[in-house]
């Protein structure tokens, strides 16, 4: 059987395969902002938290960051908000404390099983 898929699919796979690429290309460069990420979730846990915001983790490492650097430094640095689901996801895959702690949902990039 074929299956015909329309443009606005097609589309929709092309930027989800897109996106994830220049997540990986970003996650390559700047391997510090998962080690922060790492820090910041295993600190609450280590705080009784079972659960937190990846959003909010996102906001404080920004904060951090700006506070550790000038505008003109941060310029090549732009911490985009649609990384924050693989991020959340690629912590818990990786991170056995942090499984289950952040809430995931379904999204364009995620492949059901």
């Amino acid at each position: 059987m074929k299956y015909y898929y329309s443009e606005e699919v097609a589309l929709a796979k092309f930027q989800a395969n897109s996106f994830y690429d220049d997540f990986t290309e970003f996650h390559e460069e700047h391997p510090e902002v998962y080690d922060e990420l790492k820090k910041l979730a295993l600190d609450l846990v280590g705080h009784g938290h079972r659960r937190y915001s990846i959003n909010g983790l996102f906001e404080v490492l920004r904060w951090h960051r700006a506070m550790r650097t000038t505008d003109d430094e941060q310029e090549d640095f732009k911490l985009n908000n649609n990384y924050r689901a693989l991020y959340a996801r690629l912590l818990m895959l990786v991170e056995p404390r942090l499984r289950g702690f952040f809430e995931t949902r379904v999204s364009p990039g995620t492949v059901r099983r």
